[in-house]
């Protein structure tokens, strides 16, 4: 129990902000409750004009970015630095997947992305995951296969197969992915 300088009011310590120390087993509790801390930040924010809340913001951004660049480059570090498929190295290019499927469900079951990713970075099972490119990643998403694996012929989707219509399948050719498939 802990009591709030604001409200004078005497409340258990999950109803205060805590800081810090976390690792360490000894967080820094605050003497504010988060509820009287939560309404001195809309009216510190109420009182700044558009413009210098704009400037706030934008000060703000680029440490949000850079702290999910390092946060992500990490993670792609945990699973594997190159692409599994294909070899692709490049950070920008690369992404985790779920190898046996299911990734967006996974995902929902997270209240939030930082979340998902602290998960990924101390608790996720080497064995359930794997880093791809996005060329990689969409293709085993969309198709069940990666063309740098297994290549297969191009079969154009169902509504294009109509009576009389000539398609030529076979492997994949500059042509058939003209704008005239499906006409």
């Amino acid at each position: 129990m802990r009591k709030c300088i604001k409200c004078r009011a005497t409340k258990p310590l999950e109803l205060f902000r805590s800081h810090g120390g976390k690792r360490l087993g000894c967080p820094k509790i605050y003497n504010v409750c988060k509820k009287c801390h939560a309404a001195y930040e809309k009216a510190r924010r109420d009182k700044l004009s558009p413009e210098e809340r704009t400037i706030l913001y934008r000060k703000q951004r680029p440490l949000g970015r850079r702290c999910a660049r390092i946060k992500r480059v990490k993670i792609i570090k945990k699973f594997g630095s190159a692409c599994a498929c294909c070899g692709e190295s490049q950070i920008e290019f690369l992404a985790v997947d779920h190898i046996n499927g299911g990734g967006h469900q996974h995902r929902k079951q997270f209240a939030h992305e930082g979340a998902y990713h602290k998960w990924l970075l101390e608790v996720a099972p080497l064995s359930d995951f794997r880093v791809l490119c996005h060329n990689c990643n969409s293709s085993m998403g969309h198709y069940g296969y990666c063309p740098h694996q297994t290549p297969r012929p191009f079969v154009p989707p169902p509504s294009c197969l109509r009576p009389g219509k000539k398609v030529a399948l076979g492997p994949a050719k500059p042509e058939l992915f003209g704008p005239d498939i499906c006409t």
